[in-house]
């Protein structure tokens, strides 16, 4: 029983050792390709490359466009990105904190952070005004019945 579990892992080791080099002498062909960049890896200082290849929205290939143009297939579109810069895998994700806190404002109190003085009449209504959206802002329940 040992024996044959030990004889299963060796084939399986054996069967796993020899799969890569099956598909080594295959090339994936692109659905995109982006030549004469700059690319960055993200890899530290290294650097930037100047192709990217891309395939089911996965990064199959970086490098310099002799090496990423063997990925290309008869419908792959290749772009010139003439020296632009490709920083892949980079998503923005950010907030503008006044838009945010705004909104946030808006959602709890039906009010506006901002005060609109556009159609102030005197220098004494714009205090007014001021004081008034000041004292909600502060207390949001203020005036309120």
């Amino acid at each position: 029983m040992i024996r044959s579990a030990a004889s299963r892992l060796l084939t399986i080791g054996l069967l796993a050792s020899l799969a890569p080099s099956c598909s080594r002498g295959r090339v994936v062909k692109a659905d995109l390709i982006l030549t004469h960049g700059v690319v960055y890896r993200g890899a530290g200082d290294e650097t930037p490359v100047e192709a990217i290849a891309v395939s089911r929205g996965r990064i199959i290939e970086v490098g310099d466009d002799a090496l990423v143009r063997r990925h290309r297939g008869s419908t792959t579109p290749v772009v010139d990105l003439q020296g632009k810069t490709v920083i892949p895998g980079f998503c923005d994700a950010h907030v503008h904190l006044l838009g945010v806190g705004e909104a946030l404002m808006n959602d709890t109190d039906g009010g506006s952070l901002y005060l609109d003085l556009n159609d102030s009449e005197s220098e004494e209504d714009v205090v007014q005004r001021a004081r008034v959206r000041a004292r909600s802002v502060a207390c949001p329940t203020a005036g309120r019945t």
